[in-house]
């Protein structure tokens, strides 16, 4: 695309609309805000200007010239038709998780994503973590962890949040989260297939456990109970001779070397919200104005829907039994 500046519009303006895209638009490179959308005329009320233009319909929003690009940040129920609607409109979409959020709404995904992908549009979706400090120093340290400690054998993932502003906004906590918990292993260790099971759903606090083909197995939980307004997320890797620990807050990562009998404590920087939601939404930007690929693959956005959806609707999920992947994968 030869435009100077991409117009993008928001469907959707709640509050994390506004902290994971509408607060960086200002830091953003080729890219501007061309139009708002929410049927509440006071969520757009401080949005709308002699650049930016306020709709009650997403329908009025697809419609402008002015919107290159759609950012979709409405309840979970609205994602797959609005998704739908933008590709048909001819425009590049970022969705926010999940993608869809029925086995229904799941099986026409793949038929969406290879539309917008003979159309030339860019689909992508938010999983900050793999623009986030101390994710990346992980990643970027397994090669050399695997030579000092051996073969992975297990990864644990627990996150502790803020108690929730509002409770229903979707079915669990488990739908909300586990995306970005498989997301995080397959980009951290590749993708093989793997088996997850449902422990726990409720809307402050989840649980699941499961095992890849590759003999590395996995557990996540998360909780939102705190007083204080806080992310928390903490991560350990068990190695065959030793242990990784991950302090997200904080920014520390611990190696646990068991047969030297040695400690190593190293500071990586804490999680930047700020800095991972600028490089999610500049990584949309530049894939657009680039004509490349986006950081998400058409399959990730069906596994990683496709897991929580399946949790959530039957408490279990293999993803060798996915058509949509083997299609995908090939």
């Amino acid at each position: 695309m030869k435009k100077d500046s991409l117009g993008i519009g928001v469907i959707g303006l709640g509050t994390h609309a506004r902290r994971g895209h509408l607060d960086h638009f200002a830091n953003l490179k080729g890219a501007h805000l061309a139009g708002v959308c929410d049927p509440d005329p006071t969520a757009r009320a401080d949005l709308v200007n002699d650049e930016v233009s306020g709709y009650a319909y997403p329908e009025e929003l697809l419609a402008s010239s002015a919107v290159d690009a759609v950012i979709i940040c409405s309840p979970d129920r609205f994602h797959f038709s609005t998704l739908a609607a933008t590709v048909e409109a001819g425009k590049h979409v970022l969705v926010e998780k999940p993608v869809v959020n029925t086995t229904g709404e799941l099986e026409e995904l793949p038929r969406i994503l290879h539309q917008a992908q003979v159309s030339g549009l860019v689909v992508s979706s938010c999983h900050p973590r793999r623009f986030d400090r101390p994710f990346l120093a992980v990643r970027d340290r397994l090669p050399e962890l695997a030579d000092q400690l051996g073969v992975a054998l297990e990864l644990r993932f627990d996150f502790f949040y803020h108690r929730p502003s509002k409770v229903g906004l979707h079915q669990g906590l488990l739908i909300d989260h586990v995306n970005h918990e498989i997301d995080l292993v397959n980009w951290l260790f590749g993708y093989s297939p793997f088996v997850a099971h449902r422990l726990f759903d409720s809307q402050t606090r989840y649980g699941v456990a499961g095992w890849r083909k590759d003999g590395l197995t996995f557990s996540f939980s998360g909780s939102r109970h705190l007083e204080r307004h806080v992310y928390a997320e903490t991560m350990e890797i068990r190695f065959e001779r030793g242990l990784l620990e991950v302090d997200a807050e904080t920014g520390v990562l611990r190696v646990h070397d068991y047969d030297r009998n040695q400690v190593v404590e190293t500071h990586c920087g804490p999680t930047d919200y700020d800095g991972r939601f600028i490089s999610v939404n500049q990584d949309f930007v530049d894939a657009i104005r680039c004509g490349g690929n986006p950081y998400l693959a058409a399959a990730d956005l069906v596994l990683n829907t496709e897991t929580g959806i399946a949790l959530t609707e039957t408490g279990v999920y293999d993803s060798a039994a996915s058509d949509a992947l083997v299609t995908l994968l090939g």
